[in-house]
């Protein structure tokens, strides 16, 4: 009965996604495409009564538009009635309709090298044959209606005896069901009963429990598995707390020693960032084009090792710093990080804007490291934008939980890339294609610092379009006295700084 029930489900799902197939990919269009031949139709009919009336050859300029377009419109609308015998033969004479209009009064009437006809009997001819016309494509409009109906009777038919289906098979299913699980019970009750309270008494932490091997064949077997499960278990229970010792000694190994190597490596490429800026600026004279080059590569390496590094250790401290919480209004978070990458930006012709809400939007965290977090969505905003580019910083409150969002128009990620941001080293393919530097433990730091704050980071993105980077908060009622305000001293609220329109 399962089997059928799937059965039955699966073929009305099917049934219902074809029938909604052709709603989409043929009633839809042959809507469409009749509506494009009857306007282009109107538009000559109207192009040419305007010039009999004006006189005005211009007034014929829609007129050879719609002509232009006319036989490809035809050709689709014939092409989709193709499968529709009733529809293909509306079709075919609301054409011939349409070619006596057009031979025997729009052509005529609109060439240029004969007079005029303005009299009473030709423009009475014209319009009998374009009411003609509006009849054919009446005729027309009625039988795709009636497609339309046909595809929906058909859905509907399919959702009745699914319906039907889905109500008297369980029903009948649970009848068989009582029957045998009434005369089951009977003979097996007391021997479940004991494996249910030990199943009970394992589950609330008694590891000790176990089962009595009586009854029915089954049950036995059924109680000494539940017994072998039980001593797996304490034995799997040990294991598992030895196993997660070791993992946070692993842990912690492992933080320390990304932390000390990141300190050791400091200190030499300082001292070879140096030299190499001493080298540089005595030697400029005297360097080749071919060595200047060469210089300008190692510097290069020399910054993205050092980003690495700074990221390497942003992390760990994000993850191992206890968090200095405190009440903090977001809007000067984001103002002070908006000022901090203004001068960047601006150095790219890129513009930083602040969105953000006029009552206070404050929750408990560590103001440090939310300022590091917002700052590398900024920092990735500017980064992948390109000049002329705006970056908008928006701070607003939806229910309980405060908002920072980054938008900006940059070059965005593609969408199979988007399950894997987030994760350490990881960098978008269009990123590395176009060579922008990076580390890809930016949003991962982001992700740390968000977690460790009970919130939740999501990346919205169209390739070629842009990305939103959202960090969502829980909101606390505490408010400071004092408003935000930028590193220079300025407010930011919504009455100083107006959102932009909205992107199409």
């Amino acid at each position: 009965m399962l089997v059928v029930l799937g059965v039955v489900c699966a073929a009305s799902v099917i049934s219902a996604s074809v029938s909604l197939g052709k709603l989409n990919n043929e009633a839809v269009p042959l809507q469409l495409a009749n509506k494009n031949v009857m306007q282009d139709l109107t538009d000559a009919e109207t192009s040419v009564r305007g010039y009999v009336l004006s006189g005005d050859r211009d007034s014929l300029a829609p007129y050879l538009v719609a002509m232009s377009y006319l036989p490809e419109d035809e050709l689709q609308l014939k092409q989709l009635a193709a499968p529709y015998p009733a529809l293909a033969e509306a079709v075919e004479a609301q054409e011939s309709v349409s070619e006596v209009w057009l031979s025997q009064y729009a052509a005529r009437t609109a060439d240029t090298s004969l007079p005029i006809r303005n009299d009473r009997q030709t423009f009475a001819q014209g319009t009998r044959l374009f009411d003609d016309l509006r009849t054919a494509n009446n005729e027309v409009d009625a039988q795709i209606e009636a497609v339309t109906d046909d595809i929906a009777a058909r859905s509907r038919a399919v959702l009745f005896w699914t319906l039907a289906a889905v109500v008297l098979l369980p029903l009948l299913m649970v009848m068989v069901g009582s029957i045998a699980a009434r005369r089951m019970r009977q003979a097996m009750i007391e021997p479940l009963d004991d494996v249910l309270a030990v199943l009970q008494r394992l589950r609330e932490g008694d590891l000790s429990a176990r089962a009595s091997e009586e009854g029915p064949e089954e049950i036995k077997e059924i109680a000494a598995a539940l017994n072998m499960l039980a001593e797996e278990n304490l034995r799997g229970r040990h294991v598992e707390v030895d196993v997660l010792n070791r993992l946070d000694e692993i842990d912690r190994v492992r933080t320390e020693l990304v932390s000390t190597v990141s300190h050791e490596l400091r200190t030499p490429l300082t001292s070879i960032k140096g030299y190499l800026e001493l080298l540089q600026d005595q030697l400029s004279a005297q360097l080749t084009d071919s060595q200047v080059a060469m210089l300008a590569v190692v510097r290069r390496n020399l910054e993205r090792l050092n980003e690495l590094i700074t990221n390497l250790l942003a992390l760990s401290r994000a993850e191992e710093t206890q968090l200095a919480v405190e009440p903090i209004d977001l809007r000067g978070v984001a103002a002070e990080v908006a000022g901090d990458v203004r001068l960047t930006a601006a150095s790219r012709d890129i513009t930083v804007k602040t969105i953000q809400a006029v009552a206070p939007v404050v929750i408990l965290g560590d103001r440090s490291q939310l300022i590091r977090a917002v700052i590398n969505l900024c920092s990735n905003a500017v980064k992948f934008s390109n000049p002329g580019d705006t970056v908008e910083v928006r701070v607003l409150q939806q229910g309980s939980d405060a908002v920072i969002e980054v938008v900006d128009e940059g070059i965005g990620i593609p969408a199979a890339d988007l399950p894997g941001l987030g994760s350490r080293f990881y960098r978008a393919s269009n990123a590395m294609k176009a060579e922008i530097a990076g580390t890809g433990l930016g949003l991962r730091i982001v992700q740390t610092i968000v977690d460790r704050h009970d919130g939740s980071l999501s990346v919205e993105s169209v390739e070629g379009e842009g990305t939103t980077a959202s960090i969502r908060l829980p909101l606390t009622r505490a408010v400071p006295e004092r408003s935000p305000t930028s590193p220079g001293g300025a407010t930011s609220a919504l009455a100083r700084e107006q959102p932009a329109p909205a992107r199409d």
